[in-house]
């Protein structure tokens, strides 16, 4: 196997772990978007029910003495502030821990193995061009040594 094959390979080898990893990174950014998404759908759907059982109730006290229905409207005001409050920070901290864990994956592992593979890359390119230096060398002393011959 001469040189260019093996570089070959080499980039062939580190084409596919290449390929690899960005498949294991687009898995596990869908999975995270799926999951994502599911939270948000669930999210929808309680707030949707919270407003629906806001608006039953809305009909139910507007029956009710303007004064009443004025302290009601302060209380639904109060409550939905708070949990829109808490979802929204809830939101923020899943957002947060997701990105830090998949800038930790980055930094351990893809990163690590980049640096690998560009070392790797280097020391082959070294090695080449050492063993060319020393083809020329030898092609130069058996021209030497043909001219002598003849």
């Amino acid at each position: 196997m001469d040189n260019k094959e093996l570089i070959s390979q080499i980039a062939e080898m580190m084409e596919a772990q290449n390929q690899r990893l960005d498949e294991r990174f687009e898995k596990y950014t869908e999975r995270s978007d799926e999951r994502f998404e599911e939270f948000i759908k669930r999210s929808d759907e309680k707030f949707e029910e919270f407003i629906k059982r806001s608006d039953e109730r809305f009909e139910e006290f507007t029956k009710r003495s303007d004064e009443e229905f004025e302290e009601f409207t302060k209380r639904i005001d109060v409550k939905f502030e708070e949990h829109t409050q808490g979802l929204i920070e809830y939101i923020d901290r899943r957002l947060e821990e997701h990105t830090s864990r998949i800038e930790v994956k980055i930094e351990n592992e893809v990163t690590k193995k980049i640096e690998a593979l560009f070392d790797g890359y280097k020391l082959t390119h070294e090695k080449q061009w050492e063993l060319e230096r020393k083809v020329d060398a030898l092609a130069r002393a058996v021209e030497e040594l043909q001219t002598r011959i003849a």
